[in-house]
């Protein structure tokens, strides 16, 4: 749980009911926010959804567009991960807030911030490569490390606000 990692940057243990801390507080607003930020993922892989369940035409020219699509679409779905990267955070920091505060406060963190998030994911890249040899047994640490990386990233920018 993100949570976990979140107590122990501000120098706490983490236990046990730190798991569903997000639903303890307000979960209509998890739940909002959440469905909010399913709905923008499927909004960007839409098109290459619907090209795929349309009978097929031609099979190369159906093909090569459905792959450009969904390339499209990925780049869109990263792009978007990016922006609202700090809401869950948020949620768990501040759940007296509104899904629309939220939401709209994630984005304005992000704002400017993007470029630094994205260079953290990409400095992950070369334990991800030791995740796949050794058949993904060392994700078990390395997911760990991606989301302390990342709730010290969201220290950072609370910290400047």
């Amino acid at each position: 749980s993100i949570m976990q990692f979140l107590r122990y940057q501000y120098g706490k243990n983490a236990m046990v009911g730190d798991l569903f801390s997000a639903f303890r507080f307000n979960s209509n607003t998890c739940v909002s926010v959440q469905l909010a930020l399913a709905l923008m993922d499927l909004c960007c892989l839409l098109p290459a959804f619907i090209l795929s369940v349309m009978p097929a035409g031609e099979g190369s020219a159906v093909m090569i567009a459905f792959f450009v699509l969904t390339a499209l679409g990925m780049c869109l779905l990263f792009f978007r991960r990016l922006v609202f990267a700090m809401t869950s955070f948020m949620l768990l920091d501040f759940p007296q807030l509104t899904d629309k505060l939220i939401l709209r406060a994630g984005y304005k963190m992000m704002k400017g911030h993007k470029a630094r998030l994205f260079r953290l994911y990409l400095s992950f890249i070369p334990l991800m490569l030791v995740g796949i040899i050794s058949f993904g047994t060392a994700n078990l640490w390395i997911n760990s490390y991606i989301h302390a990386a990342t709730a010290a990233f969201y220290k950072d920018r609370v910290s400047h606000l």
